[in-house]
Order: structure tokens, then sequence, then C-alpha cells
């Protein structure tokens, strides 16, 4: 059987995007239509700014970058693939550090692809806990210091 040739795109640039850390712009590039969009579930939650919808395939390079301005990766393993036709859905876990807190996010994140006739990607919809790492974007409150009796 042969392999969709959008699934081995979208294997490498989740590959490239994996293995540089997220220096890998191009190949997100390549991949995506001049009207690609990206749409996050919950794309409000406090400290995600990064996770607004975005309607072009600029915007959509914006959003990794800004992913890449608050977090630094420290994994992105994609785990299963399931194509049907023009969709392709990636189910996967990541790990993250946010730059401003300091503090690790590792959670299950899932992707469904919708590619043109022309296999390029149209739009994508992401969907990860945004609890887990909002929670984790935020600072924590500084302690009291207690005042002497």
């Amino acid at each position: 059987m042969t392999e969709n040739p959008n699934l081995a795109r979208l294997k490498a640039a989740y590959q490239a995007w994996n293995d540089r850390k997220g220096d890998s712009l191009k190949e997100w590039a390549d991949l995506m239509d001049d009207q690609c969009r990206i749409a996050s579930i919950h794309e409000d939650a406090p400290g995600l700014s990064f996770a607004a919808d975005r309607n072009s395939k600029q915007e959509c390079l914006d959003y990794l970058s800004a992913i890449l301005k608050e977090w630094t990766m420290v994994h992105f393993t994609p785990e299963i693939y399931v194509c049907e036709g023009d969709n392709i859905a990636m189910f996967g876990r990541c790990q993250y550090t946010n730059i401003a807190t300091g503090r690790d996010v590792e959670c299950q994140l899932a992707n469904l692809w919708r590619f043109n006739s022309a296999g390029k990607a149209l739009k994508t919809t992401e969907v990860f806990d945004t609890a887990a790492a909002a929670a984790v974007a935020i600072p924590l409150p500084a302690k009291k210091q207690e005042q002497p009796s």
C-alpha cells in the first residue's frame, strides 16, 4: 500500500519540528497553502496568547514563531496518524518549558489537518491541555514574608 504523500510530508515536518526544537519554519511553509488557517481550541486561555486563531500562511508561521518566543521545546512526539482522504489526524505528546516562569508542562495533543488537491495544508485544528499549559505559564504568586512577632 502506498503512503499518502501528504502524510509523508506532514511526518517529515513534525520530525524536523522535534529534532530542531522548532527551528523548522521552512518545512511548515512548504507544507501550507497561502490561505492556510490554524484554529486552537480554547485560544483565550490566560498565558497562551500564541494560541489565537490564524488566517493565512504567514499568520500560521507567526503562530509557530510565537510559541517559541514564550516556550522552549523539550520534545514534540507524534504517536499516531490517521488518514481519511484529504484529512490527517495526528495524536501525540509534547513538553515545553515556559520561558517566563521556568516551569515545564507535558501534555497530550491532537492536530487535525485538511489538505487541498495540490497537497497543501488548508487548515489545522489543534487541541491540547490548555489548562495545564496555562497553569505553567502564569507566574506563581510571591510568598509573603512572615512578620516577626
